[in-house]
């Protein structure tokens, strides 16, 4: 891990449906780690996975993070985007509680890479973290952005940011927005009514499904969704990836995209039939 903590300091906890945290083992492991001498201090929520799409409940864990006095940071880099949409603000409830909220905008803003931002409530604790004294650097008491974070000398993206939102305003990324989701949604009813196992309670942009053909070893079903997906992407006409989840592997298809629109969904359903039909064969 770049900031220093390591793999063995990361401990997992186990989930449930689309790869929410369950709050009970949550609370459970912080408790036991204290009793076997470790030092929790922050709790990594999701605010949409980019595998699944899974939105935690950030609340329930917010309360636990109070209980304990850990720092709780929201990993909203995809699923961020939603937060213009109003009527998906209550999936991301006590959010304003969060420490730290990550989100990148190159994914769900539609803005060019790299842009990424990373939120925080603490200002004072933020520039006692990143600030650097150099008798060489001119200065006063204006915290100036190469302060404010890891890579001191970079490229201006926070001006990349503002022209785009200058450019084009909040309304044209929020219309995207819930327009990717409509058709995500329009997609998993294509691909159920086409025969795939689809992933229940999708609620932003990423449609998880499964080709899964009668009397077929488990392992031989992974391997046919990872032929189906290279079958679609050499025609040249989609791209999408796979995710490993609940310990199978799925089709992964996820809407960020502006110009997407319902003949591009109603092609990839068809393109992806078409391929599980061939592959299964």
């Amino acid at each position: 891990m770049e900031i220093g903590i390591g793999q063995d300091g990361i401990v997992g906890i186990p989930s449930r449906g689309r790869g929410v945290i369950d709050l009970g083992y949550l609370e459970k492991q912080i408790e036991e780690d204290r009793k076997a001498g470790y030092l929790p201090f922050v709790v990594v929520a999701n605010g949409g996975t980019t595998g699944t799409g899974a939105i935690d409940d950030i609340s329930g864990i917010a309360d636990i993070c109070e209980r304990h006095k850990l720092w709780l940071h929201v990993d909203a880099c995809y699923g961020g985007g939603a937060l213009l949409v109003e009527p998906r603000l209550r999936e991301f409830e006590g959010i304003h509680r969060a420490d730290s909220i990550a989100i990148d905008p190159h994914k769900w803003f539609f803005i060019p890479m790299t842009a990424g931002l990373l939120l925080t409530r603490h200002r004072q604790l933020e520039i006692e973290a990143f600030d650097v004294a150099a008798s060489y650097i001119p200065g006063d008491d204006t915290v100036d952005p190469f302060r404010r974070g890891l890579p001191t000398s970079r490229r201006s993206t926070g001006l990349t940011i503002w022209m785009t939102l200058r450019a084009h305003g909040w309304n044209v990324i929020r219309e995207a927005v819930e327009r990717n989701i409509r058709l995500t949604s329009q997609l998993e009813d294509l691909l159920r009514d086409a025969g795939f196992r689809v992933l229940d309670g999708g609620q932003l942009s990423v449609a998880c499904a499964r080709w899964e053909p009668p009397g077929v070893e488990a392992t031989v079903l992974d391997e046919l969704q990872t032929r189906i997906a290279q079958s679609v992407v050499a025609t040249g006409r989609a791209w999408f990836s796979t995710v490993k989840h609940e310990g199978v592997v799925w089709l992964r298809l996820n809407l960020v995209n502006l110009h997407t629109r319902e003949h591009h969904i109603e092609t990839l359903a068809e393109l992806i039939a078409k391929s599980a039909q061939q592959c299964d064969a």
